[in-house]
């Protein structure tokens, strides 16, 4: 996780302001801190710093002992070699320091273990001069495993991001559900209070008993409106269980106002929305694949080369013994192998430099599909905006016609049957509002989803 998003969320609270509300942005703190997902996520990058450290490791100095002993025959000796080498991380290279030393009689085709009596010192350098010269397992997978932790960083920012919408946008349809049966439940209190008025008249004759079964109709229908709200609320309230606890939703009611709604939209913030898909963490791992890759190339290259080693040492026996083993010794030797045809490092190679092409290929579809994202969820964002505008302009005028044929009606000029269809289009019309209202709020969230700028929206807020 970047450093910048665990400070701010250790900073941030995580459990809801007030029992009776929960906001947005308090079940999303939540997701980003305490969603098993998100954790499974955490546990792949400990395992990715495991990697780097185990390819770091190859780099770690050690030691090796070995042990000859002629048991049997003419001659008979024993020869006991200690050796610590230091690999490099340049040219396939180790330098080592090493100590022989040896007793006994041995063959001419065994003169070289022979040693002084307090044994030979030496020192040396091993290095590679064609083949793991530039590069080798080794380095490769370090650089690679460095690589990698980049890539896991990318891949919890796109986690947190996908986890954060998949949560806001079922918050979105708790929060709209229980608007409307709010916003329902106002209008059966005023049907109800006329509903009183019609029940007088009908009881003193001035009105008749179809009039009031007429106006029940309209009570029913709210009714009916409730009850698929309500169904839409609880399937809604479910599945927010699981990115917070149940207790959470059951003892709290959605709320979203200006101060507490994090993902706004104008024109400057969206000119930075769209700036933030050139650092998309989608478009980064791709990039970092590449470079993985290259890495990859670059060995499958290297090993076309010829096997062409160097070693230098220098020396020295310690003590008494043969007059022949009391200089320094200077000691250079060259290994060189080639396969003939070396097919099999021409198979990689090319392969290598293929599965680098399909990937700079990728980066360019992933481009331009999270363009054509953008620019989609955009014009949404502006439809949604005159979507809004004009419920707000049918459900002002289904308010003024209803109150129109209540005055009508009141005055005998028309039927009680008129003024149930003006007071049914009127509460559509209402609903409609409510839900052109929080699609607005969906489009605007869209925009941030796609940019992935979904938890630093809400962690700078």
């Amino acid at each position: 996780m970047k450093p910048w998003l665990l400070l701010a969320l250790t900073l941030m609270g995580v459990y809801p302001a007030r029992a009776e509300t929960l906001s947005l942005s308090e079940m999303l703190t939540h997701v980003m801190t305490s969603h098993p997902y998100l954790q499974a996520i955490e546990q792949q990058g400990e395992q990715q710093r495991f990697e780097l450290e185990s390819a770091d490791a190859a780099f770690d100095p050690y030691v090796a002992q070995s042990v000859n002993s002629r048991l049997s025959g003419y001659y008979s000796g024993d020869v006991s070699t200690s050796e610590f080498s230091q690999p490099l991380s340049t040219m396939n290279g180790e330098v080592y320091s090493q100590y022989r030393i040896a007793d006994g009689d041995f063959p001419d085709y065994n003169g070289q273990y022979d040693t002084l009596s307090g044994g030979e010192a030496a020192v040396g350098v091993r290095l590679s001069l064609l083949r793991g010269r530039e590069t080798d397992d080794r380095r490769t997978a370090q650089q690679n495993a460095r690589l990698a932790i980049e890539r896991w960083q990318t891949s919890y920012l796109l986690g947190v991001n996908k986890l954060m919408y998949s949560a806001a946008m079922t918050y979105l349809d708790w929060y709209e559900s229980h608007l409307k049966i709010e916003r329902l439940n106002e209008l059966r209190r005023t049907l109800e209070k006329q509903e009183n008025v019609l029940v007088r008249k009908v009881e003193q004759g001035d009105e008749a008993q179809v009039v009031l079964q007429a106006f029940e109709a309209n009570l029913l229908e709210i009714d009916l409106l409730k009850a698929t709200e309500r169904q839409k609320l609880q399937a809604a309230a479910t599945k927010l269980f699981y990115y917070v606890p149940p207790k959470w939703v059951t003892r709290a009611e959605p709320v979203i106002n200006s101060q507490q709604w994090p993902y706004q939209v104008n024109h400057t913030q969206l000119s930075d929305l769209r700036h933030h898909l050139t650092v998309h963490p989608l478009t980064d791992d791709l990039n970092l694949a590449i470079k993985q890759q290259r890495n990859k190339q670059r060995l499958a290259q290297n090993n076309l080369l010829p096997k062409l080693d160097m070693k230098a040492e220098l020396a020295r026996d310690l003590g008494s013994g043969p007059t022949s083993l009391m200089q320094t010794d200077t000691k250079v030797g060259l290994d060189f192998n080639y396969p003939l045809g070396n097919r099999k490092a021409k198979a990689k190679a090319a392969g290598a430099q293929a599965k680098l092409r399909e990937m700079t290929f990728k980066l360019a579809d992933a481009e331009q599909k999270l363009a054509q994202q953008f620019d989609t969820a955009v014009a949404k964002w502006q439809q949604s905006q005159d979507l809004t505008e004009l419920n707000q302009q049918a459900a002002a005028l289904a308010e003024r016609l209803q109150a129109v044929e209540k005055t009508r009606f009141d005055i005998g000029d028309t039927d009680v049957f008129v003024l149930n269809a003006r007071q049914i289009t009127f509460i559509k019309a209402q609903l409609k509002l409510i839900s052109a209202k929080v699609d607005e709020l969906r489009a605007q969230l869209a925009l941030y989803y796609v940019s992935a700028q979904l938890p630093a929206a809400l962690v700078s807020r």
